[in-house]
């Protein structure tokens, strides 16, 4: 549910870019978050034949670049600008805190995209780790929580 009528209230900087811009590229150290408050972001991955890979489309009244923030890890993905933006720049989860405060009606919609994003990362991970493990119809011994052993025979 997109809540397009509000407007976006901020103390923080806001950065106007035009479309066709590099906001930042796959592997940089860079740890803020931003929010886009008008205008579409394309976050991509790029493939070994030079090509693109697109992860998502982020559009007016989304963000990107959370789990950067807070794990202060080097970005995933790539992120070029579609047509021209305006985002809000977020530095710290202070920052954030700060933002959300001022727009609490972009609360409940930021928390159900970071549960589906969540969702998504799981699934692919589980997903993975299927497709990397051996089939074996060898019975397998578990330890309950109760330290009870059972025997257990995967098909």
């Amino acid at each position: 549910m997109l809540l397009v009528k509000q407007k976006v209230k901020t103390l923080l900087p806001t950065i106007k870019i035009k479309a066709d811009t590099i906001i930042f590229e796959e592997g940089w150290d860079d740890y803020k978050m931003f929010f886009v408050v008008e205008g579409s972001v394309k976050l991509y991955n790029a493939d070994s034949s030079g090509g693109e890979t697109e992860v998502e489309v982020i559009k007016k009244h989304a963000f990107f670049g959370e789990i950067e923030m807070y794990c202060q890890r080097p970005r995933t993905t790539s992120a070029k600008i579609l047509t021209d933006v305006v985002l809000v720049a977020i530095r710290t989860p202070f920052e954030l805190e700060q933002f959300t405060n001022e727009n609490k009606w972009l609360m409940g919609e930021m928390m159900q995209t970071m549960g589906d994003r969540l969702s998504v990362a799981n699934n692919a991970l589980v997903t993975k780790l299927a497709s990397e493990m051996p089939i074996s119809t060898e019975p397998v011994l578990e330890v309950a929580q109760d330290n009870s052993i059972r025997r257990i025979v995967r098909h």
